[in-house]
This record gives C-alpha cells, structure tokens and sequence, in this order.
C-alpha cells in the first residue's frame, strides 16, 4: 500500500510540473510588465534593456495565466549589479486566495534562503485593492525592494534587487503608467506557439 502512495504522489508531482503550457506574449502584454527600462533612469550604467526574458504561460490544470519578465546583468558588461523579475498572474476567482498565500509563502522561503530580509515600507498609496512594497536587506544593508499589488484576479509581483526605492514619489513615477494598463487589462484568448 506504502508504494502505491509514493507512485501516486510521483505520478502527482509530474502532472502538476507537465500543466504549464507556453505561449506567445503579445505586444499589449509585454506592456504590462514592469522592465528595467522603468529603472534606467535610477541605475549607473546602461544596462543592455533588450536582454530581458519575457514569457508567457498557462496552467492546464488550474487555468491561471502568468505573464513575467526577468532581467539580470551580465557581469562581462562591466555594468552596476541590477536584477528586475516582475510576474503578473491571472487566476480563476476560486484560486485567487491561494494565489495570493503562495505568493507571500514563496518570497518569504525564498528570500530565508538567501538570507534576504523584508521591511515593509510606510507611507505609500494603496495600489489596486491591496498592495505592500517592502525594502529588501541583506546583512542589514538595502539591496532591493519587492512589490505586490492585487487587482481582482490580476496581480503583480515585482523584485528588484541592485538598486532600491524607498521614496513614495519615485514609486508613484515607476509604477503609475503599468499599474493603470494592469488594471484595465481585458485577458485574450490565448494563442499557441508555432
């Protein structure tokens, strides 16, 4: 009976990892995510912007989507370290509370194991219907910051790291823009890649 459990849960692990399916993001979406290119005026170097990833998934099992964008320096660029990886997810409305835990449960595990902490930070409008920026400190020293907001189904995460924000204002300049695309975002059906 033991083994029959254990095959169960392996055969549950490859199912869960074979749903997500990729797609082709279109201009609109890209648009949405926040990039480096929102940083370059706060960051020394010029920081090759087009290197960034951009993807697009869909979860066959839960129906969630997820729109990201990664970008990381090259260290042969001779460029100041900057790291920008910014998610948007689409969930069903049944999953939108465990999207949200699993979103807290996976920074906050995640930043554990890099020995990163967060500060939340004061003093900030409210974006969506609920919102947290919080410094990121190493060592107790600033590295970054991370970013959630909440829009109905839609939410963005956002970590930054090589460069931090801590002034409201500058947040408000960076974020303004997206945050009003997100919010008036109408999902498409999706299209297959070729």
């Amino acid at each position: 009976m033991l083994a029959i459990k254990r095959l169960a849960v392996v055969w549950l692990v490859l199912l869960l990892q074979g749903c997500d399916t990729n797609f082709e993001m279109t201009a609109q979406e890209r648009g949405l995510l926040i990039t480096a290119a929102e940083f370059a005026p706060y960051v020394d170097g010029s920081h090759d912007r087009t290197r960034g990833r951009f993807k697009k998934e869909l979860n066959v099992l839960t129906g969630s989507r997820d729109l990201s964008y990664d970008f990381e320096f090259r260290e042969d660029a001779k460029e100041p370290p900057l790291f920008v990886s910014c998610t948007i997810s689409i969930e069903p409305r049944l999953l939108k509370p465990y999207g949200r835990a699993t979103r807290k449960i996976g920074a906050a595990l995640g930043f554990a194991l890099g020995k990163l902490k967060q500060e939340p930070l004061q003093g900030f409008p409210t974006y969506g219907d609920r919102s947290s920026i919080h410094l990121l400190t190493l060592d107790d020293r600033p590295v970054g910051n991370l970013f959630i907001a909440e829009y109905g189904r839609k939410s963005v995460t956002l970590i930054l790291t090589g460069v931090y924000v801590r002034d409201p204002a500058v947040w408000q300049e960076i974020l303004e823009k997206k945050l009003r695309l997100l919010a008036d975002y109408e999902e498409p059906e999706p299209r297959a890649r070729k």
